[in-house]
């Protein structure tokens, strides 16, 4: 999947569309890039690997203490370490690396690093809570939110609500862009119901609904849990564990025994992306209800 296979978007047109221009200022010389992000997120690497496909020299900045392998080898992880030290540490790196666009995927946490940074071109990517809940959460980080967007080169985000917003924070609407994430449609489409995955999962000559948002509370899984309740005892609803938050998926699995719903909740480890297809596959009905959102995939 790639930021743009089924997406569409306005102005730049696309990631690569966004990039040609750039390019144009640079000689036509592969672009040296610099995404500052969640290293771990699908979405980042999605990015990465999109320009690193297409000859541009990659780099990926990340807070994350823990070092995690890059699937994409053409593409090189650097660490920032902690928040405070990060807008220094990031501007000798893209002094060092000699970088051309510096790119901050979402706006809260490393949106305020590269602004913190002042190295110039920057580009902020919001991708829905970071601007809908956590930029709204404080008035410190609803001021730091603005200075970012203020900032900015350019903003993109995947839904137009999210460019309102950003525009009422302060971002230059004439320099935002709609670009979607897309969905690899060769991959992720209808197909015969995975007999091997229903047995693993003991759900053979079940109805399935799956959950695929994190548990957590912004994707409301207690209301799903309850939901469940009322339904045919042959219904049994599947969620993984993916991003879980601790506290909340205790009190999740207390309402699924105060229920007895035991028999008819299966939650599974994390699923790797190329599987999800398989996951989708097994499904009678997708159902994702969060407090806000963005665009989901």
């Amino acid at each position: 999947m790639t930021p743009t296979e089924t997406g569409t978007a306005d102005q730049a047109g696309s990631p690569e569309g966004s990039a040609a221009l750039v390019a144009g200022e640079t000689g036509g010389r592969p672009l040296r890039l610099l995404l500052v992000g969640n290293d771990r997120s699908i979405h980042l690497r999605r990015w990465a690997s999109f320009f690193a496909a297409r000859g541009h020299d990659v780099h990926v900045g990340s807070l994350a203490r823990a070092p995690e392998p890059f699937p994409d080898t053409a593409v090189r992880l650097h660490r920032l370490g902690r928040p405070w030290l990060a807008p220094a540490r990031l501007r000798r790196l893209v002094h060092r690396l000699d970088i051309d666009v510096v790119n901050a995927h979402y706006l809260t946490h490393y949106g305020w690093v590269v602004r913190a940074s002042l190295r110039h071109p920057y580009v902020i990517s919001l991708w829905g809570s970071d601007i809908l809940v956590d930029a709204e959460s404080s008035w410190v980080r609803r001021a730091w939110a603005r200075s970012a967007l203020r900032g900015a080169d350019a903003v993109t985000a995947d839904a137009p609500g999210l460019l309102d917003r950003a525009t009422a924070l302060g971002a230059s609407a004439a320099r935002t862009h709609l670009i979607q994430f897309g969905v690899d449609t060769d991959r992720f489409r209808p197909g015969a119901r995975p007999v091997e995955l229903a047995r693993r999962l003991g759900v053979e000559g079940r109805r399935v609904i799956l959950g695929p948002r994190s548990v957590a509370p912004l994707y409301r899984t207690v209301t799903l849990i309850r939901a469940v309740g009322p339904l045919p005892d042959e219904t049994v609803l599947v969620a993984t564990l993916a991003g879980a938050d601790p506290r909340y998926l205790a009190d999740v699995e207390a309402l699924v025994r105060e229920l007895g719903l035991a028999d008819r909740i299966r939650f599974i480890p994390p699923v790797a992306h190329d599987a999800m297809p398989e996951l989708y596959r097994l499904a009678d009905i997708v159902v994702s209800v969060p407090a806000s959102d963005g665009t989901p995939v």
